[in-house]
C-alpha cells in the first residue's frame, strides 16, 4: 500500500475487524482509541473472540476510553467460576459481566453495525451472528473450549469463533472496505499442533499486525 494507513482509513468508509487472540482485547482497545483520536470511526464492526468484546462494546455505544477504563480494572474474580461441563469455568460471571456493560441487549439496538463469529460444534463451521442477543453472542466468541462452557443460543451449541475465523472477517461483505487489526496468533485447533497463518489480503483490506505486544500479567 502505497497511502499511509491513515490517509487510507479516511478516504472512504471502512469496515473495522478485530481479530481472535487470548486476553488481546486490551490491544484492540488501543487502536480503536488510536483511531478515535485522529477523527476515523468505522461504519461498522466484526470481530471474534477476544474481538468480539470490543467489537460488541463499541457497537453498544461504549467508547474506547470506557472500555480501557473497564478493562483495565478486570479481575479473575470476575470470570472465575469454576464448574461441572464441558469446560472449567461454568461461564456465568462473564456472561453476566458482558450483560452489565452493554449499553444495548441485541443487535438491533446497536448504534453501529456488528457481526460477531461463532463456532458451532456440532455442525462443525463457523457462522456470523448479527441479530438476536447481544451478550450471548459475545460469550459464545470468547468460549474457548475446555475454559468455558459452550453456550445453546436457538437450538445450536456456540463455542470460540477464533477457531474458523482468526481474523474476525466472516461477517464483512465481500466487496467492503476493511481494516482488520491482526493480534499475534497461530493456530492450535488442527491436531494440538500450531501453525502460523497468513493474514488476510486483498485490494480492499488493510491489516496492522503488531508481533511485539506485551503478554498479560498473571496477576489478572
Amino acid at each position: 500500500m502505497s497511502l499511509l494507513l491513515g490517509d487510507w482509513l479516511a478516504q472512504k468508509p471502512f469496515s473495522l475487524a478485530l481479530s481472535a487472540g487470548f486476553f488481546g482485547f486490551y490491544a484492540h482497545c488501543g487502536v480503536l482509541l488510536a483511531l478515535e483520536e485522529a477523527g476515523l470511526f468505522p461504519s461498522a464492526y466484526s470481530g471474534a473472540s477476544a474481538g468480539a468484546i470490543v467489537a460488541g462494546l463499541r457497537s453498544s455505544g461504549c467508547d474506547a476510553k470506557q472500555m480501557l477504563e473497564i478493562l483495565t480494572h478486570l479481575q479473575r474474580r470476575d470470570f472465575w467460576d469454576p464448574g461441572l461441563g464441558l469446560g472449567l469455568l461454568r461461564g456465568d460471571r462473564l456472561r453476566n459481566l458482558l450483560d452489565r456493560l452493554l449499553l444495548v441487549s441485541d443487535f438491533q439496538s446497536c448504534c453501529i453495525p456488528l457481526s460477531i463469529s461463532v463456532y458451532d460444534i456440532f455442525k462443525r463451521k463457523t457462522i456470523a451472528l448479527q441479530s438476536g442477543n447481544l451478550a450471548d453472542a459475545m460469550y459464545a466468541s470468547c468460549a474457548v473450549p475446555l475454559l468455558f462452557q459452550p453456550i445453546r443460543i436457538d437450538g445450536n451449541w456456540f463455542v470460540d469463533g477464533g477457531i474458523g475465523d482468526t481474523w474476525g472477517l466472516l461477517g464483512i461483505p465481500e466487496n467492503c472496505r476493511v481494516f482488520c487489526h491482526c493480534l499475534p496468533t497461530s493456530a492450535v485447533w488442527s491436531r494440538g499442533r500450531k501453525r502460523k497463518i497468513s493474514l488476510p489480503e486483498g485490494e480492499n483490506i488493510a491489516c496492522l499486525k503488531i508481533d511485539s505486544l506485551p503478554a498479560v500479567s498473571k496477576e489478572i
